[in-house]
């Protein structure tokens, strides 16, 4: 799963350690923004739309701007998982995925990791929010879902929606694997009670 560890509490203990630098040459820290507000949607709806009981995002979690709600058996069961990415959070977030495309400096050319690999420097090097989402969206795999909004993309780990101001990730995962039914679900409920 291309990145299945973005909406966990390992990523955004890897957000806050990484938010240094988005590429080796840039030493400017990033200004670390407030942690994620999980309160459009919260616990009993995550319980709702997985089926079964979760627990609240911890500190970690929302530190690394991600709503991230675990079930007790995460492996069998799922999780839950949103983040509302602004202009605020991409300086962080470069520097997440700076730290991972530097890890893939030694993957050659049509290697399995190739393409992976490119979307992490695409995303360390995103400037803007729209360069942010068409990185995130650039996959071959990556499927329009007009019915639920005119910029809904869905992609084999995640749902993106671009809104004015930011780009909505939305996953909810059930029994190790991505749930675009259930997913949709979540982002519905997240554009009818997020401030335009």
């Amino acid at each position: 799963m291309r990145f299945a560890a973005l909406f966990g509490p390992a990523f955004a203990s890897a957000l806050l350690c990484c938010a240094g630098a988005a590429l080796a040459g840039d030493a400017t820290p990033a200004p670390i923004p407030s942690p994620a507000d999980c309160s459009a949607v919260g616990v009993a709806d995550a319980s709702r739309i997985l089926g079964f009981a979760v627990v609240g995002p911890d500190a970690d979690s929302r530190a690394g701007g991600i709503c991230f709600f675990a079930s007790r058996a995460i492996s069998e069961d799922g999780s839950v998982s949103y983040a509302i990415v602004t202009d605020a959070q991409l300086p962080q977030r470069r520097g997440f995925f700076g730290a991972l495309a530097r890890r893939c400096g030694s993957v050659a050319h049509g290697a399995p990791r190739e393409l992976i690999c490119k979307a992490y420097v695409d995303l360390a090097l995103a400037k803007d929010l729209d360069a942010y989402f068409a990185a995130r969206t650039s996959f071959a795999d990556a499927s329009p879902l007009p019915d639920l909004d005119a910029t809904a993309i869905a992609t084999a780990d995640a749902l993106y929606l671009r809104r004015p101001h930011a780009v909505l990730e939305v996953a909810v995962s059930r029994g190790g694997d991505f749930d675009l039914e259930r997913s949709t679900e979540l982002a519905k409920l997240l554009l009818a009670r997020l401030k335009p």
